[in-house]
């Protein structure tokens, strides 16, 4: 099975962009200072509450499951608290709650200066934001 040959499995969709030396620079930062991914859970994105205020890795910018995480997910996905039978187009949603119920907690990809590695919205959008006032 391809899960033994990897330590790390990005999901993402076709609308997505990565500079894969950034990403792997990343996680072997996390694997160096927390522990390998082929037996430390983590599930790395970037998170976003939901309207119930739960925390969840957004689907936009994809996000990055280590190998202890996804062979977790993998023997628990049928569980009721994983929502097998659930028809939505939440999987990030979703895939957040099961693996939050099992244990496994959102890593927080932020650098030292609180900046965010795994951007939802396009570049274009992101030089041209201006916080709103309140």
């Amino acid at each position: 099975h391809l899960m033994e040959e990897y330590e790390w499995f990005h999901l993402g969709g076709d609308d997505m962009f990565i500079i894969p030396n950034n990403l792997k620079t990343y996680l072997a930062s996390l694997a160096y200072t927390h522990g390998s991914p082929r037996t430390t859970p983590y599930f790395v994105g970037r998170r976003f509450k939901d309207l119930s205020h739960n925390h969840f890795n957004t689907g936009g910018p994809g996000y990055t499951m280590s190998q202890a995480t996804l062979r977790k997910l993998l023997h628990n996905i049928e569980a009721d608290q994983c929502s097998p039978n659930l028809k939505t187009p939440k999987e990030d949603v979703i895939i957040s709650q099961c693996l939050t119920s099992l244990g496994v907690h959102l890593t927080d990809t932020r650098d030292a200066k609180g900046r965010e590695r795994y951007h939802h919205f396009d570049p274009g959008w992101m030089m041209d934001y201006t916080p709103r006032k309140r």
